[in-house]
């Protein structure tokens, strides 16, 4: 960690935030948090270069499992003198996702974090096609870049300032941005990314985070309903998701199994009278799900009604609910928390002929695209 703080002080020296060096950044992912233990495999017959964090040669294996202990880390078996080490070689693989740059572990007491420091042109290669599609057309793609590079710097100025002893700028799933690995990559990506290289937007100013979701269904959402304390684009009407898949939903769940699932979440009844919705004065999206049960009123945020049932269940908090009979049924459009771009949205403007700038322009008009490096 001392040599990462040192790291991290001397980038910040030298003008990082402004990037005045016009370099390209390098991001750490977190790839793999709160596990006792990894295994990491050197792809290709390679070997993987293991050291310490004062860059002290440790081990050089093909395999490499590393588990938790008390007195720190174990590496097959072997004990090591801290709790962090580094990884290096071509490339990785954990479990089925691989990975390139350098793999940074470090304890987490009886858990690992597993960072991926890589270049940020890289990592958002890796993006696309965990976050959309790289078969999507090519200004959608580059649409998405620019609002995932503008997200992940976002966040790497954030952490770095705010919580400078953070071994890792941004999680690699819908926490922040979804990044499987580098086997998601593909040449012709790269090459229509590189058409956007070092290109964010930016608000009064500042590189902001640029929010994106997977639908909207036909209005995007104000980020202070979804963040208390954020400040998103201005919403807008959105026709051009109307073809996706996931603009209408519904889903059904048994009213023992949601009756459960609050129960394990401190909320306790028998027998359910009623169900309504408090909508937001500012959204057709749903505040607060009302439950009249046999022990009083409970009312429960629709955001954390969506963690609590899944969000791949209860798809967004724009949504109807009824009691019918055995079960409670949601019917709901759009997929996502609905700030900013709307992926699906994207997809129909860039079938439709607009360029990502048109893209970008749409979904944040209150922003301007520079390039930084």
């Amino acid at each position: 960690m001392v040599r990462r703080i040192i790291i991290i002080c001397i980038i910040l020296a030298l003008g990082f935030v402004s990037y005045a060096a016009s370099l390209e950044p390098t991001i750490r992912v977190a790839v793999v948090n709160a596990h006792s233990s990894v295994t990491v495999e050197a792809n290709g017959g390679g070997l993987l270069s293991i050291t310490d964090t004062l860059s002290r040669p440790v081990s050089k294996l093909r395999i490499a499992t590393i588990v938790t202990t008390s007195n720190g880390l174990r590496i097959n078996g072997r004990p090591l003198d801290g709790s962090e080490l580094f990884i290096q070689g071509r490339d990785y693989r954990i479990g089925t996702r691989t990975f390139r740059g350098t793999l940074h572990i470090v304890q987490n007491g009886n858990n690992i974090i597993v960072v991926n420091d890589l270049p940020i042109e890289s990592y958002l290669v890796g993006l696309i096609n965990s976050e959309i599609s790289s078969n999507w057309p090519v200004e959608v793609i580059k649409a998405q870049a620019v609002a995932a590079r503008t997200y992940a710097i976002s966040q790497m100025e954030r952490m770095r300032q705010a919580r400078p002893d953070s071994p890792y700028d941004i999680e690699s799933t819908m926490l922040d941005q979804v990044y499987d690995g580098a086997h998601r990559e593909e040449a012709h990506v790269y090459r229509i990314l590189e058409a956007t290289r070092g290109q964010v937007l930016r608000r009064n100013g500042m590189i902001f985070p640029s929010f994106y979701h997977s639908c909207c269904g036909g209005f995007t959402e104000h980020a202070h309903n979804v963040w208390s304390d954020a400040q998103g684009p201005p919403t807008i009407e959105d026709r051009y998701c109307e073809r996706s898949p996931k603009r209408e939903w519904s889903y059904r769940i048994p009213r023992t199994d949601f009756q459960k699932v609050l129960a394990n979440n401190g909320v306790r009844f028998d027998s359910i009278i009623s169900v309504t919705t408090i909508p937001f004065f500012d959204s057709p999206r749903v505040d607060t799900l009302v439950l009249e049960t046999n022990t009083g009123i409970h009312n429960i945020k629709a955001t954390e009604l969506r963690k609590l049932l899944g969000w791949a269940n209860l798809k967004s908090t724009w949504f109807e609910v009824r009691l019918a009979g055995a079960n409670i049924v949601f019917e709901g459009h759009g997929y996502g928390h609905g700030v900013g771009m709307c992926q699906w949205g994207a997809k129909g403007m860039a079938e439709e002929g607009y360029a990502y700038t048109d893209i970008l322009k749409f979904y944040y008009p209150d922003a301007e695209m520079v390039t930084i490096y």
